[in-house]
C-alpha cells in the first residue's frame, strides 16, 4: 500500500518536512511506501513546501522586522514566480519581549517583494500566515511607493496603531511593474 504524507509545520516544534519524515518512517517500518509532500498554510514552511514542490534557489535580501529592525530575510524564486513567507518578515518567531501589534507594519513584505521585482518576478505568491502584524498591508504598500498622509498633510509609514491617521493614500510613486505583476495571496 501506498501513503501519501501531507504535513503541514507544528508550530514551535517541527518543520513540515520533519514531520513528514517521521511519519514516512514509520509507515515505512510498517511495511508501506510512503511519500512526503510537506505543505504550509501560508504561514511558516511555505517557502521550504514550495520549494520542494517547484523547485528554486532561496534569494536572501535585507529587509525589515515588524518592528523596522534591519532584517536578513529569504524568499524563493523558481523561473518567474517568487514565493514570499510573510512570517519570515513579520511573524510569530519575530515577536519581541516588548510585543505591542500597534507598533508592527508588514513594510518588510514590501522590501521581499520589490526584491522580487529586482529579479524578474512576474508572479508573487505571499502566504500570509503567521503573522503579528495588523495594519492592512498598509505598511508592504509604503514599501512599495504608496504615499499616506495624514490631517496634517504629512506623509508617514502606517503601523497598526496609527491606520486611523490616514486622510489621504496617493498611489502616483505605486512601483509600475506591480500593475504587470500577479500576485496571489495565500
Amino acid at each position: 500500500m501506498r501513503i501519501l504524507v501531507i504535513p503541514d509545520s507544528f508550530k514551535g516544534t517541527m518543520s513540515s518536512e520533519r514531520a513528514g519524515q517521521i511519519i514516512c518512517k514509520a509507515a515505512s517500518e510498517c511495511g508501506f511506501i510512503a511519500e512526503n509532500y510537506p505543505i504550509a498554510d501560508g504561514g511558516e514552511g511555505t517557502v521550504d513546501a514550495f520549494q520542494k514542490l517547484i523547485g528554486g534557489e532561496k534569494i536572501f535580501a535585507d529587509t525589515f522586522d515588524p518592528y523596522f529592525n534591519e532584517l536578513n530575510a529569504e524568499f524563493l524564486l523558481s523561473g518567474e514566480t517568487a514565493v514570499i513567507e510573510m512570517a519570515l518578515c513579520a511573524g510569530m518567531a519575530l515577536k519581541a519581549p516588548f510585543h505591542n501589534i500597534e507598533d508592527t507594519a508588514t513594510y518588510g513584505v514590501g522590501r521581499l517583494i520589490e526584491c522580487a521585482l529586482d529579479l524578474g518576478a512576474e508572479r508573487i505568491i505571499i502566504g500570509n500566515g503567521g503573522s503579528i502584524t495588523n495594519d492592512g498591508g498598509c505598511g508592504m504598500a509604503a514599501a512599495l511607493g504608496v504615499k499616506f498622509i495624514d490631517d496634517e498633510n504629512k506623509q508617514f509609514i502606517p503601523v497598526s496603531g496609527t491606520l486611523k491617521r490616514i486622510k489621504k493614500v496617493d498611489i502616483s510613486r505605486l512601483d509600475k511593474r506591480i500593475k504587470d505583476t500577479e500576485i496571489i495571496a495565500m
